[in-house]
């Protein structure tokens, strides 16, 4: 199952925090509707596997796109709108900071340094509701990463990462539960996220 919002910040971010990240419903405001919302350029690096988006971009400029979004030509697809350094985009870009900055802000419940998501010997995996944070340069997901909301209606899961975040091709983030469709998961990225292939 595909969890509720995944958002791909790119930085440097700036990021007052909410009353409640439980009411995640409208924690992006207008950056709700973005797939990727970007404070610098957004770039798709041809290869055998080209860059899909699926909702909205923003950014300062982009390139490796099609025709019709308005950035320099490549086979990327962009399956929204694209907000290039507009009034939009700067919108946006503020909802998502403020977004940003309740999830750094919530405590953690679980310190997961030194460790990596999903398969592997040194990955946490099957996990609970809860906030997970680590202090490592760069946490790497790898493969599936089960999120066990149990019983939970309304299951939250938060990634506080101190730095970046890089993902191996064909990973994946999967809800299990009772909750599953009410479920929020989160990753909040200090400096970048790097997206493998089919992930």
């Amino acid at each position: 199952m595909r969890l509720r919002r995944f958002c791909l910040l790119v930085l440097p971010l700036l990021i007052v925090p909410l009353l409640a990240v439980s009411a995640r419903a409208d924690i992006f405001g207008s950056a709700a509707t973005y797939a990727v919302l970007a404070t610098t350029q957004v770039t798709n690096v041809p290869t055998n596997a080209d860059t899909v988006i699926t909702g909205d971009m923003g950014d300062t400029s982009c390139t490796g796109f099609v025709l019709g979004t308005g950035c320099i030509l490549g086979p990327g697809m962009v399956f929204g709108a694209v907000n290039s350094n507009n009034a939009a985009w700067k919108t946006a870009l503020a909802d998502s900071n403020i977004a940003y900055t309740a999830l750094a802000k919530t405590p953690s419940t679980f310190d997961f340094t030194g460790f990596c998501l999903g398969s592997g010997v040194l990955c946490k995996n099957n996990l609970a509701p809860g906030v997970y944070t680590s202090t490592e340069s760069v946490v790497l997901l790898n493969g599936a990463l089960t999120l066990d909301g149990g019983s939970n209606t309304n299951p939250l899961w938060i990634f506080q990462m101190a730095a970046g975040f890089t993902t191996a091709s064909g990973s994946s983030v999967v809800v299990n539960g009772g909750g599953a469709a009410a479920a929020g998961g989160y990753f909040e990225v200090g400096s970048q996220a790097i997206l493998g292939d089919n992930t």
